[in-house]
């Protein structure tokens, strides 16, 4: 094992810059004084130069006990009954331990209390990427999870990183918490996943169903299925569909319905690396489409594509939704701020969170299982009807 920091007893602590890793202890002079203010918290990261310093598990209870242990001049086995309020202890050490645990500001560590017990009240929210999507899947886990008196704490980490990736994994391993909501749907992550599970409850936030371990995804297909049928119901025969990355379930969606209804099949390939590219790309889409020979008279995509295409259609002289109807997906911020605002498939971040967390509790109140069947359990989108369909 890591030797403890002489400072504060942390254990271990890992060092990362960008350029190597090397022990706490090389730089440990230069820092001590932050090294004994971290004793007061339960983690940290401190940044110290272009060194980032990370701080995992106990880093409470052995330096204030033994703080208050040397104040007081009392054993550390004396001071922890006193806290404790179990065994016999004089009303004298009694005194002293309370006075010194007020000057001390002393907290009791609750995930080393958690770990002797060996159980926990902490879930762990783990995300991919700081989208906007992803951040409000996060907000729904951890206020389910409060409502339900577990703590939360969310981590960040790049599936395309894979060393960063597995320090993540190893420090939530580390630290047992009651389960974890991951958000991804990177399959080399949801492979590490299926592996975590049997340590402790898991479930993932993916863009698809998986088969290896508790999920939670956005019904895309059916999504887009509906929003076909909505269009036909409005009397659209001609419609496009405008594919960008990651839409394979929502094309399928399309296929399915335009066959259901005996409408042809249009599909228009869109650049997909940025937003800027994506709008840039829906500009482009409204050229080709005013262009055919057959002119569509609706097209479902997404939010981005379509602000492009409105912007470029207004150029054109095309009128939105009399000439052509515009759909499209996640009812991101901007839906609301095109002309004419954009009827859109409307992402339902917050109840895939809370989905997601209600299978970690539903898990552990039943009794975990390592060996328990994968569940699936998909959300509907709901079609967000605005001025431009």
């Amino acid at each position: 094992m890591t030797s403890p920091c002489p400072c504060c007893l942390v254990y271990p602590a890992v060092i990362l810059s960008s350029e190597r890793k090397f022990p706490l202890p090389s730089v440990c002079k230069k820092i001590k004084n932050i090294h004994i203010d971290a004793c007061k918290i339960k983690s940290i990261m401190l940044h110290y130069g272009n060194v980032e310093i990370f701080y995992f598990g106990s880093i409470l209870n052995m330096a204030t006990l033994k703080a208050i242990a040397e104040k007081t001049g009392l054993s550390i086995n004396t001071v922890s009954r006193a806290i404790r309020g179990e065994g016999y202890v004089s009303k004298r050490a009694a005194e002293l331990v309370a006075n010194a645990v007020r000057e001390l500001d002393y907290r009791p560590n609750q995930a080393a209390r958690e770990l002797r017990l060996k159980s926990s009240r902490e879930i762990i929210v783990a995300a991919e990427s700081y989208d906007y999507l992803n951040i409000e899947r996060i907000a729904g886990a951890c206020d389910y999870a409060s409502q339900h008196d577990y703590k939360t704490s969310v981590r960040f980490f790049s599936g395309k990183d894979r060393q960063q990736t597995d320090d993540v994994f190893a420090d939530i391993s580390r630290q047992r918490p009651a389960g974890v909501v991951f958000v991804t749907s990177t399959a080399e992550v949801i492979e590490k996943i299926a592996s975590m599970r049997s340590e402790f409850p898991c479930t993932a936030a993916t863009m698809y169903p998986v088969d290896n371990c508790d999920c939670v995804c956005v019904d895309r297909f059916s999504g887009v299925y509906n929003a076909i049928q909505y269009l036909y119901r409005k009397g659209r025969r001609k419609i496009v569909f405008g594919e960008t990355s990651g839409a394979t379930n929502r094309k399928e969606g399309y296929l399915r319905a335009v066959r259901d209804l005996g409408l042809p099949e249009i599909i228009i390939q869109a650049t997909s690396a940025n937003h800027e590219e994506i709008r840039q790309s829906g500009i482009a889409a409204a050229r080709t489409i005013a262009e055919m020979k057959d002119v569509p008279d609706a097209i479902q995509t997404s939010d981005y594509l379509a602000c492009g295409l409105l912007s470029e259609f207004s150029r054109l002289g095309i009128r939105v939704p009399e000439d052509i109807a515009v759909i499209g997906f996640d009812d991101r911020e901007i839906a609301e701020m095109t002309d004419p605002p954009l009827t859109t498939l409307a992402h339902p971040g917050e109840e895939v969170g809370e989905a997601c967390a209600k299978m970690i509790i539903d898990r552990i109140q039943s009794g975990f299982c390592s060996d328990a069947l994968p569940q699936c359990v998909k959300i509907p989108m709901k079609l967000v009807i605005r001025r431009s369909a």
